[in-house]
């Protein structure tokens, strides 16, 4: 009824949403999106955690978290999945190094700016992304996902102007925008490796789960190896940058630091943040191919507005550059509202295409928002196409 209410005074957009909703009304999906929404806040959550306890070794501790919870997909399973053995390892380790300099990039950010900014810039990754596939694949988006991504961009120079401000009326050393520079430049090379990821799903080369757990397995690997030559990624001990293995030890998470407002010490958040990593990873491929570019808009705006608050909330008498004011609000409301109106004329566009040809077949993915115009061709570029998205 809802529905045809919509359709008969002529609100499409909430057409749409409604028709999104009603297509995830089973309660098996519903279970998986709350989880999926609980892990991704959890994402965000415990890294802030250990970078208020003042966690020595923070970015290689999320950086390992984020390698253990890629591989935990394959404990996951499902009928058609191939062998990791029988995989282009090869061919998957070009998108999987560009990954791992992302993320390298994103968790310096956060042990610089905080998950809370991380929050709000990874938003970004639209933005990178359909610059990135218009490029590279040619891809062609419509005006409505231009506006979205020009609405996007007001929020995010919206959040960095309010968190250098904090930043530098505090401490001009903070290292807030280098820390800003650094989630933006993980984010573009995240996009970069999600293009490339594509390309390899496209092509029939590699399965999506398994090329999560393939990045995975690289990326501990690579951390590895690095180690036992001597080296880390890079962190930022005391304004000073070190990189030698002697700097990280494994005891860490054994250490009581836990400091006066916070709810847990840096070891427990670390075990948290694997476990959100892998429910995350592992809920994002359940749900692959059973919900939409719209439920996945709304998830990933529910994620940024619900811990923007919540860590307004928790950690503001801890540390101030987490106290909510005017910017730093608006920032939020506006990637929230740009993200699920991407995600509205995403959807939009896949209907437009399938007028245009109905003989093709088009399928959603769970989180487009991560590998934003997948889906997204213009009727006169309208192709038979299954896609299918990495990462989460």
């Amino acid at each position: 009824r809802a529905q045809a209410y919509c359709a008969f005074f002529g609100f499409p957009w909430q057409t749409e949403l409604l028709a999104a909703a009603a297509e995830a009304m089973d309660r098996k999906t519903l279970i998986l999106l709350v989880l999926l929404w609980i892990s991704s806040v959890g994402e965000v959550l415990f890294p802030d955690v250990m970078k208020l306890n003042g966690m020595t070794g923070g970015t290689n501790w999320f950086f390992i978290a984020h390698a253990i919870g890629n591989t935990g997909v394959g404990f996951t399973k499902a009928s058609g999945d191939a062998s990791l053995l029988s995989c282009d390892w090869k061919a998957a380790s070009i998108p999987a190094i560009m990954d791992i300099f992302s993320y390298a990039a994103l968790f310096v950010g956060v042990a610089l700016a905080g998950a809370q900014t991380k929050s709000i810039l990874y938003s970004s990754s639209i933005l990178w992304s359909a610059v990135l596939s218009r490029i590279l694949l040619g891809r062609v988006l419509s005006l409505m996902q231009w506006s979205s991504i020009c609405l996007l961009f007001l929020g995010l120079a919206l959040k960095s102007g309010a968190g250098s401000s904090a930043a530098l009326g505090a401490d001009l050393d903070s290292g807030f925008l280098l820390g800003v520079c650094c989630i933006l430049g993980g984010c573009f090379l995240h996009a970069l490796a999600n293009v490339q990821n594509e390309a390899l799903i496209r092509q029939g080369r590699i399965q999506a789960k398994n090329l999560c757990i393939m990045v995975g397995i690289y990326s501990m690997a690579i951390w590895l190896g690095l180690y036992s030559c001597g080296f880390i990624i890079p962190e930022r001990i005391d304004k000073v940058w070190v990189y030698t293995s002697d700097q990280f030890t494994f005891s860490t998470l054994m250490v009581q630091d836990r400091a006066a407002g916070l709810p847990m010490s840096s070891g427990p958040a670390w075990v948290g943040f694997v476990l959100c990593t892998a429910l995350h990873a592992g809920c994002f491929f359940s749900l692959l191919g059973s919900v939409g570019s719209v439920s996945s808009g709304i998830v990933k705006g529910a994620t940024v507005a619900a811990y923007v608050l919540l860590s307004g909330a928790l950690f503001c008498s801890v540390s101030s550059s987490y106290c909510l004011n005017w910017r730093t609000l608006c920032s939020a409301a506006v990637c929230v509202s740009s993200v699920m109106f991407y995600s509205l004329a995403s959807a939009h566009a896949k209907k437009a295409v399938a007028k245009v040809d109905t003989s093709g077949t088009l399928e959603d993915t769970i989180d487009n928002s991560i590998m934003p115009g997948v889906n997204n061709f213009s009727p006169r570029t309208a192709l038979k196409v299954r896609s299918t998205a990495i990462g989460g």
